[in-house]
């Protein structure tokens, strides 16, 4: 029909009919519906949407089915109307999200947002939603596994595979300190994180030996995301990139004071020895970057 259309869209920014259908689309007497299917795979995670739309004849949310929000009202308020807006438990799966509305004049713009377990407010797009997608292989059942690993003793910078016993969809490793069976100064490295497995090695510096006494390291691993566990702890494990300055990195959670932050260097672009140093934790954010062995200079971004 003159005036109308129906498009698919990767972002829910700025969206009206007269931005979507171009040249002789119409801005009164607009009906509108949006139907978005998106994965989620975290259990009993609690959702949040934000849908500021223009309906001035009012509009109704869809879950699944089922009635959110009914509005029989004018749905505008300068572009911040939170009407429709809703929480809701949502379980491991895919789930459909529909939006229905009338709109006599003027079809005004709309950005909607979404929130997962009470993260940070982001954009509602494509490539935002993919990132709590599940993944078709196996749904992750667990949030923490830790362990110890005895590495033998031998040639610095050698691989060693270790298993990851639990079912993960994205983890996330962090090592611990190692034993002292060898005084010599090192690094801890990881790389190749997979669902079942990860690499990991010990780095003498430059000056030494290169031939490091059999040692003992511990390991944490975490499925990527936020989590809340059984005694209400709040756990948030997630991928940045670091050089050799500081960046800036803000957590999607919320943190009533500041939080323990652990950093573990995972990918080995180069053959350098580094570490990760932090600096300004504070209940939003931190800061990190790495650190090259004694005068060498960082040169990789990991």
């Amino acid at each position: 029909m003159k005036g109308y259309c129906e498009k698919q869209v990767s972002a829910m920014t700025k969206v009206s009919n007269r931005a979507l259908c171009g040249r002789g689309a119409v801005n009164r007497n607009v009906g509108f519906y949006y139907r978005v299917t998106f994965a989620n795979a975290y259990p009993n995670a609690k959702w949040s949407f934000r849908t500021p739309v223009d309906f001035g004849l009012g509009g109704v949310s869809m879950m699944d089915g089922k009635v959110m929000k009914r509005v029989s009202t004018d749905i505008w308020q300068g572009g911040k109307s939170t009407k429709l807006n809703f929480n809701m438990t949502l379980n491991k799966g895919n789930h459909i999200f529909e939006l229905y509305g009338a709109e006599s004049c003027c079809d005004g713009q709309t950005s909607w947002q979404f929130q997962v377990n009470g993260g940070k407010w982001i954009a509602f797009t494509v490539a935002n939603l993919n990132n709590y997608k599940m993944l078709a292989a196996v749904e992750y059942e667990t949030v923490i596994e830790y362990g110890d690993y005895n590495l033998k003793k031998g040639m610095t910078s050698q691989w060693f595979k270790v298993p990851i016993k639990g079912k993960f969809n994205r983890p996330v490793v962090i090592l611990g300190p190692l034993s002292m069976n060898g005084g010599q100064p090192v690094a801890m490295r990881v790389k190749d994180v997979t669902r079942t497995s990860f690499k990991l090695a010990i780095q003498e510096y430059p000056n030494q030996e290169q031939n490091h006494n059999a040692e003992t390291v511990s390991y944490m691993i975490v499925e990527q995301g936020i989590h809340t566990l059984k005694d209400g702890t709040v756990v948030e494990a997630a991928y940045t990139t670091a050089n050799g300055k500081y960046t800036k990195v803000n957590y999607r959670g919320k943190f009533r004071n500041a939080p323990v932050v652990l950093t573990q260097i995972s990918t080995q672009q180069g053959k350098k020895v580094y570490t990760s140093r932090l600096n300004g934790v504070t209940n939003r954010r931190f800061s990190v970057k790495m650190q090259a062995a004694e005068s060498q200079k960082v040169t990789e971004t990991e």
